[in-house]
């Protein structure tokens, strides 16, 4: 292998980024659960429970913001409670939202962005 790496390193990088392209859930799930480890929050979810929420949704933005805006590949796995606000990484504090939603209510919790329409 250690011959192989250095050789192949253009052809292991497009392998890799197929894979990433074919399973974008996979991808999400893996970053999620790596960012909640760093900030040390309990939990964890799968690409089931992100399958799942996105049933429950319909395929919509969760907050109002956008108009609850249909879905397509482009979406962010949202926690309602921010990990960084001692937020947990479990199936019961995801939710999906659109990227313009995501980044418009960055570390607030869902009462503090009156915007998003949506209160727990």
């Amino acid at each position: 292998m250690r011959e192989y790496a250095p050789k192949h390193r253009e052809q292991q990088a497009e392998r890799v980024r197929r894979y990433r392209e074919k399973h974008p859930e996979i991808i999400k799930v893996i970053n999620s659960n790596r960012r909640s480890k760093l900030c040390a929050a309990p939990g964890k979810h799968t690409v089931d429970d992100i399958q799942a929420q996105l049933k429950r949704q319909k395929g919509r933005c969760y907050y109002a913001a956008c108009g609850h805006c249909k879905l397509g590949k482009e979406f962010h796995v949202e926690h309602v409670v921010p990990l960084i606000r001692d937020g947990w990484n479990d199936a019961s504090n995801i939710v999906i939202s659109c990227p313009v939603c995501n980044a418009k209510k960055g570390k607030r919790l869902p009462h503090e962005w009156v915007e998003g329409g949506r209160l727990l």
